[in-house]
Order: C-alpha cells, then sequence, then structure tokens
C-alpha cells in the first residue's frame, strides 16, 4: 500500500532528515520530528505536529503571540 507521506528506505536516512528539520523547528518553537516505521508499507516517515494535543497547541500559540509583542515592543523601544 502506498502512503501520502514522505518515505524513507532506512531509518539512517529518515532520522537524518528528522535531526535536519527538527533543528529549524526549534527556532521556531515547534516540537522535535521522529522517524517511526509506517505498518501499511513498511517504510519510514516522519511524525508531524498534528500530534499535539488541543493545550499543547494553544500553549505553543499563546507563547509566540507573547514573543511576537515583546519583539515588537522592544523594536519600537529601541529604535525610536
Amino acid at each position: 500500500m502506498k502512503c501520502s507521506k514522505r518515505q524513507f528506505k532506512s531509518f539512517e536516512r529518515a532520522e537524518g532528515y528528522a535531526l535536519e528539520i527538527s533543528m529549524q523547528n526549534k527556532e521556531i518553537g515547534h516540537p522535535d520530528v521522529k522517524p517511526y516505521k509506517c505498518h501499511n508499507c513498511g517504510k519510514w516517515h516522519l511524525t508531524s505536529k498534528s500530534g499535539l494535543t488541543k493545550t499543547q497547541k494553544d500553549n505553543l500559540k499563546r507563547e509566540r503571540e507573547f514573543i511576537a509583542t515583546e519583539s515588537e515592543y522592544w523594536n519600537s523601544y529601541f529604535n525610536k
């Protein structure tokens, strides 16, 4: 069965790509991405952000809004 997610033939390739994405995501506050073996196609895929609970999503949203507000304030304060 063919999956719609990106497929990796080996755990090593999936893990390398997951680490790369996780490093980029940390800068913007997203959780780490991890590889897992698919039961349908037998290949490796990466987890997605959709695994977050509603509370985690709300907390992430609040944190991003706080950071944006603080950034705007301090930018306007120092760039008068």
